[in-house]
């Protein structure tokens, strides 16, 4: 039997449906033969009392919650998010490098470097990638600092702005669809499987519809893991395979002729009751059992 750790941030306002998943992962745990408690991040002095810790919060490396993790790793217990895996995935540069080196499919990449920015060529980039040019920096989230290029002005625009942030900016083809897929993996199996269907008149999953003022989330869609197609779920276990053996949210766009290329891998995934997963679903238990046996650890 272990303890775990469900940690969370008791000084910030979470969304009702996050505080719903972490209750349920508690409530789950006692039927896997195990205890989970909802720990707060500024408890760190009592990572000693467990097995095993669970993040719940924003992994930024630069925050409280990497402190957190870098600790239970250091004391040798199961860790999820594990400090390997949020180091990795903060930088979608690093990231866009491990995929390619390992055959995983991805839209054309131009990695963009500091020389690269003083000698571009919007005519040439937008030869090589098309139009329009997506833009990114290399630690946005939840569609954060990832724009679209339409011609060699706005590209202009969008590297200047982005290089503020970062020295390396990635420019990537645009993959047109209606909806993206999500598959969440940990330690290397898939877990859930979903449509995030993009807002409409939108192209990101928070993105603004047409003819409204406010961005909207992306309508989720749970999909059976049989019902995946099989390229889908390949390209995600193998881009995971790549990271690491943690818990990642991997997404993919799957072409008109059937391709399919991976975005991201996110570590932290969303998992909500209601979302990602039905309402009570035994999966959320399944999560903290698996963690407890499997998760990475020092």
């Amino acid at each position: 039997m272990a303890k775990i750790a469900i940690v969370s941030d008791e000084s910030s306002r979470a969304r009702a449906v996050e505080l719903e998943a972490m209750q349920t992962y508690v409530a789950q745990a006692p039927a896997h033969g195990h205890t989970a408690e909802i720990l707060d991040v500024h408890d760190v002095a009592r990572l000693p009392e467990f097995d095993a810790v669970f993040l719940r919060l924003d992994t930024n490396v630069l925050g409280l919650p990497f402190a957190v993790s870098r600790s239970a790793w250091k004391l040798g217990l199961r860790v999820v998010d594990d400090p390997r895996s949020m180091v990795t995935c903060m930088n979608k540069a690093h990231v866009q490098q491990l995929l390619e080196h390992h055959g995983v499919p991805t839209p054309d990449t131009v990695l963009l470097t500091k020389e690269g920015r003083e000698s571009l060529d919007p005519e040439a980039l937008f030869a090589e990638l098309g139009t329009p040019i997506v833009v990114k920096a290399p630690s946005g989230a939840f569609s954060s600092a990832v724009e679209k290029a339409h011609d060699g002005k706005e590209l202009e625009a969008l590297v200047r702005r982005f290089s503020i942030q970062s020295d390396v900016i990635l420019l990537q083809r645009y993959t047109p669809s209606a909806f993206d897929w999500r598959v969440g993996v940990l330690c290397g199996d898939p877990l859930y499987a979903a449509r995030y269907h993009i807002p409409k008149g939108g192209w990101r999953i928070h993105d603004t519809p047409a003819g409204a003022t406010k961005k909207e989330w992306a309508k989720i869609e749970p999909v059976q893991l049989g019902q995946v197609p099989y390229a889908v779920m390949q390209a995600a276990l193998t881009a995971c395979r790549v990271i690491g053996g943690g818990l990642y949210g991997v997404d993919l766009k799957q072409r008109e002729d059937g391709s399919v290329v991976v975005i991201e891998v996110n570590d932290n995934p969303n998992i909500d009751p209601g979302g990602e997963l039905p309402k009570g679903s035994p999966i959320f238990g399944q999560i903290l059992d698996r963690i407890a046996r499997e998760g990475p650890k020092a």
